[in-house]
């Protein structure tokens, strides 16, 4: 069911538990992914009172939402976060409106599809909605409503309503109506309005894809910002790249990029052919002129001549880059797992690392690390380097 990743090492909660994770139940099944979290942290200087701390949070029958609320509160209380659980009927009740619109009348994607035709093609749509963009919940199962020629249906259950038993349970019990993707950004923005949403790049992005469904709704739609990211380098990390008379700017280049760079500024032969080129391009004018006054239909041929011959040295290039870049093995090892180490999985450190090593290596100082680089809304990407 639920999956961390560890230092590489991806664990699992194995549960047969249905339905919103938030009301699942620690089991026997969560204390022994703890317990295999341990196994991997306890060896870290303060990986003792970070398991400790798990330990006393997810404990046997809590659920995941207040076992979580209490963690979190515990890394953030000292800054002042605000933590707010939404699964509440009273909360609910005031969104009780737009539920009701989106079972009868379905606005909500036709709205979005029509926003992100706007966009450029090049645009990666986030999410495009459904017919209907609400579950049913319980607490053994969390199912799509869809709408049938009767009434309503939850999918995967026997559950079916006319569109009057629909609007009585909602009215009735709201708390058993969730929304999806597309609703929520409305339900957190009219319970808890924002001047600005903070997010990352996917995060802003799929909000750009709501902003009609904000206008149709007379919903507070906030600025939207792009919050700081970081990245995590370890100081036998930055000295490796040091050592390679590298620099982390370097690294935001495809890797064949920085191969490139680098066996270039550590060759002592030269591996281009400029002033070869240039040479070759003035012989193949001066045989265009020549031929031109015989014939001007020949001025054609001769420029696919030069053509090739480019060709042909630009191909000599790469072959004379590639051999000398098996003189270069060793260093080129070292930026592979430069590469991996601040690009895991050829992505963003956060999409991939968990945050539980670095508070197991550096305890929970490491927050106040985070929390004073955070400057301001630089919207920045930054490095921060740490000792091991």
């Amino acid at each position: 069911m639920g999956e961390i990743e560890i230092e590489g090492k991806k664990l699992k909660w194995q549960t047969e538990q249905k339905g919103a994770v938030g009301r699942m139940k620690i089991d026997a099944n969560f204390i022994r992914l703890i317990q295999e979290i341990e196994n991997q942290l306890i060896v870290e200087q303060h990986g003792a009172e970070i398991i400790s701390i798990l330990k006393s949070h997810y404990t046997l029958g809590k659920s995941i939402a207040d076992a979580t609320f209490e963690f979190v509160h515990h890394l953030f209380n000292a800054f002042g976060l605000l933590i707010l659980l939404p699964d509440n009927g009273d909360l609910k009740s005031y969104f009780k409106a737009i539920i009701q619109d989106d079972l009868m009348n379905q606005q909500a994607q036709k709205l979005v599809l029509n926003t992100v035709d706007k966009f450029p093609s090049a645009y990666k749509i986030q999410t495009s909605g459904r017919p209907i963009n609400l579950f049913y919940l319980k607490d053994n199962f969390r199912e799509r409503i869809e709408e049938t020629a009767e009434g309503f249906k939850v999918v995967n259950t026997n559950l079916i309503f006319s569109k009057n038993e629909m609007l009585d349970e909602l009215n009735q019990f709201p708390e058993r109506f969730s929304p999806n993707v597309v609703l929520r950004p409305l339900f957190q923005e009219l319970i808890l309005p924002n001047i600005a949403f903070i997010g990352g790049g996917s995060e802003l992005a799929y909000w750009m894809e709501l902003k009609s469904l904000f206008e149709l709704y007379n919903v507070n739609y906030p600025v939207l910002l792009l919050r700081n990211s970081f990245s995590i380098i370890e100081n036998k990390t930055s000295t490796l790249i040091s050592d390679l008379n590298l620099n982390l700017i370097d690294f935001f280049e495809p890797e064949i990029k920085i191969v490139e760079k680098y066996t270039r500024e550590n060759s002592k032969l030269k591996l281009d052919l400029i002033a070869e080129k240039l040479a070759i391009e003035n012989v193949y004018q001066n045989i265009k002129e020549a031929a031109g006054i015989i014939d001007k239909t020949l001025v054609p041929h001769s420029d696919a001549l030069l053509k090739n011959a480019i060709k042909r040295l630009e191909y000599l290039e790469k072959n004379m880059l590639r051999v000398e870049k098996k003189k270069h093995e060793a260093a080129i090892r070292k930026i592979q797992k430069i590469i991996s180490h601040i690009f895991p999985n050829g992505t963003l450190q956060e999409r991939v690392e968990n945050a539980l090593p670095l508070l197991a290596k550096h305890g929970l100082s490491f927050i106040d690390v985070l929390y004073s680089s955070s400057e301001s809304l630089e919207q920045k990407f930054s490095f921060i380097e740490i000792s091991e």
